[in-house]
């Protein structure tokens, strides 16, 4: 298992209280002390039932979402995935 630091799109630096944890089975997104998104090497989404708990929850998840998808979602566009079931709801936490 590998923890990073998320890194900010316009710096390049590192952002504080956010972490990616890169496992055999895939990347995970964790915000302070909270998973809110996991990603399998195959693709699939599990994002967490608080996903949008806040304005910077959902900031840094867009950044995660676009790293590994190489395209920017607005917060509409996540939750059609999800309505859609291409992303996946549960409890990670």
């Amino acid at each position: 298992m590998n923890t990073r630091s998320l890194c900010s799109p316009r710096s390049g630096k590192p952002l504080a209280n956010q972490w990616v944890i890169t496992t055999q089975n895939g990347e995970m997104f964790k915000s302070y002390k909270t998973m809110i998104a996991i990603r399998s090497w195959d693709g699939q989404v599990m994002l967490d039932h608080d996903w949008d708990y806040s304005a910077t929850t959902l900031k840094y998840l867009k950044i995660f979402l676009e790293g590994l998808h190489h395209v920017s979602l607005s917060k509409s566009e996540i939750q059609k995935r999800i309505d859609d079931g291409i992303f996946q709801i549960g409890n990670l936490n």
